[in-house]
């Protein structure tokens, strides 16, 4: 991690408030996620589904694609395909999936791209993972920037 972007995770943080920033933008969010849903719609064929049941996280929603596993008595377990998953802080989003860096199937640079031209920062996940040093004591055992900004708390 950089230290611009460690500063910047620091700088974003909030005592107390774990689930979503005093300032919270949410019901702007809803309406900005639909039409990033609409965008990635002009660029794929494959919709992409909002979760809208998040609850106790520091994320609003993943915008995804899913793999569908069915096991022997027919019951379809779902994975990630391709996830952009938004935080509640800070306009940033980060990637989930068995196919994130699969450009030849699909178009990701370009997805990124429209997430960059409404102001959205990609975080990678793997600067999350990072030990946690924020404004507040961890909330469980070797915390990292991931559990605060893009986990279920």
């Amino acid at each position: 991690m950089t230290s611009e972007l460690h500063k910047f995770l620091i700088e974003i943080d909030e005592v107390g408030n774990w689930e979503y920033p005093r300032a919270s933008r949410t019901k702007t969010s809803w309406e900005e996620i639909e039409a990033i849903q609409e965008e990635f719609a002009a660029i794929i064929p494959e919709k992409f589904e909002i979760d809208r049941w998040v609850q106790d996280a520091s994320f609003l929603t993943d915008l995804a694609l899913f793999n569908d596993h069915p096991d022997r008595q027919g019951v379809v377990q779902q994975s990630f395909k391709l996830a952009f998953r938004f935080s509640n802080f800070g306009k940033m989003y980060s990637m989930l999936g068995s196919d994130i860096a699969n450009e030849s199937d699909y178009p990701i640079s370009q997805l990124k791209s429209v997430l960059r031209d409404r102001g959205f920062v990609y975080i990678s996940s793997e600067d999350l993972d990072q030990a946690y040093d924020g404004k507040n004591p961890p909330i469980r055992k070797n915390m990292t920037w991931w559990d605060r900004y893009f986990d279920y708390l």
